[in-house]
């Protein structure tokens, strides 16, 4: 048995002036058609324990059976249209399972915090979790032609590859579906159709949840250091080149066509005094080669993916920032990422 699970959450935990504003919420949350977006921006008005019982009740006033007789009688009552239906059935497929992870998370922070104080005296201010908008990279901007022409299967591989590493790594612990949800939650792949969001998908072994980040971050590195080169050299070669060009006083002639990119036309130009202008100094090109070398892909920002999928992350942080407040979130991340290491169960690879 878990330490808190002794601890009941009970609505005489609240101030009386917040029972009016929860039902009154979870009314208004209908009449907007438990549009997931509107929900997350309202109920950060609300304190933790409102938020509780805001989710609490929410998942059962909206499950299916009881949101589906609402519905008949809004029908016949009030003549509520089919699509309207259709549009408030919809939303509550992916509401349910958004707000039901909340109230989950929402209960952990406040039974520990009931375990710990016995009152909830400083946890009376509005509260929002932070989300933090970062995705890791799976693909790189196209430098020629020839990328140019490959890179949609380029992009694809990438992806594909991750994709299926993801759920080889952690398909005996997650479903599926929370496996699809993370990847497109933490990878920026092209055509990435979601936004960055918080997300709450339930771990219950933390310290194999820990190896298995770890076996992926690994993987990931061998990729991005593969790609960081490559990308890396071709601008190198790029300035190296044009560099012995402009000493040479001889330019190749580049033009850009309709899809962007930078091709050579075959002539070449003479550089006279005016035209020198336009181009770089010689000495200027080691500084210019430098502005393309990309960011290491550290620890810190595969925490930064973790937390925005992974609750367990974000309540070990809420809890430290409402014991102190000037705890910051960066601050976390780093002390964190010190977690993500190897066991004895996973070689350092």
């Amino acid at each position: 048995m878990k330490r808190n699970d002794l601890i009941t959450i009970e609505l005489t935990d609240l101030p009386l002036e917040s029972l009016p504003k929860i039902f009154t919420f979870l009314e208004n949350t209908l009449e907007e058609f438990l549009d997931l977006d509107v929900f997350d921006l309202k109920i950060k008005r609300f304190t933790v324990l409102e938020q509780y019982f805001i989710c609490k009740y929410g998942v059962e006033y909206y499950s299916k059976p009881k949101l589906t007789s609402w519905l008949d009688k809004q029908k016949e009552d009030h003549g509520m249209e089919d699509e309207t239906v259709r549009r408030i059935q919809e939303n509550s497929i992916e509401f349910l399972s958004s707000v039901e992870g909340m109230k989950n998370s929402l209960e952990r922070i406040a039974k520990n915090h009931k375990r710990k104080y016995r009152n909830f005296k400083d946890l009376q201010f509005p509260y929002e979790e932070e989300i933090i908008d970062y995705r890791i990279p799976l693909y790189f901007v196209p430098q020629t032609i020839e990328d140019f022409e490959s890179r949609h299967k380029t992009f694809s591989q990438n992806k594909n590859r991750f994709k299926a590493e993801v759920f080889e790594i952690f398909r005996d612990i997650f479903s599926d579906h929370d496996l699809e949800w993370f990847f497109n939650n933490s990878f920026d792949f092209q055509f990435n159709p979601y936004s960055v969001s918080l997300l709450y998908i339930e771990v219950q072994d933390i310290g194999d949840f820990k190896n298995r980040v770890y076996t992926l971050y690994n993987s990931y590195n061998e990729f991005y250091k593969s790609e960081k080169a490559k990308y890396e050299k071709y601008f190198a070669n790029y300035c190296e080149d044009l560099a012995k060009e402009l000493t040479n006083g001889k330019i190749k002639e580049k033009r850009t066509d309709n899809r962007g990119l930078l091709i050579e036309t075959g002539r070449i130009i003479e550089l006279n005094e005016d035209r020198k202008k336009f181009y770089p100094k010689p000495e200027k090109l080691e500084e210019l080669k430098k502005s393309f070398l990309l960011s290491e892909v550290g620890k810190i920002d595969f925490i930064k993916i973790l937390y925005n999928s992974f609750p367990f992350i974000r309540e070990e942080y809420i809890e430290k920032k409402i014991k102190n407040g000037d705890y910051t979130l960066d601050k976390f991340l780093s002390k964190f990422s010190t977690s993500i290491r190897p066991t004895k169960s996973t070689p350092d690879n």
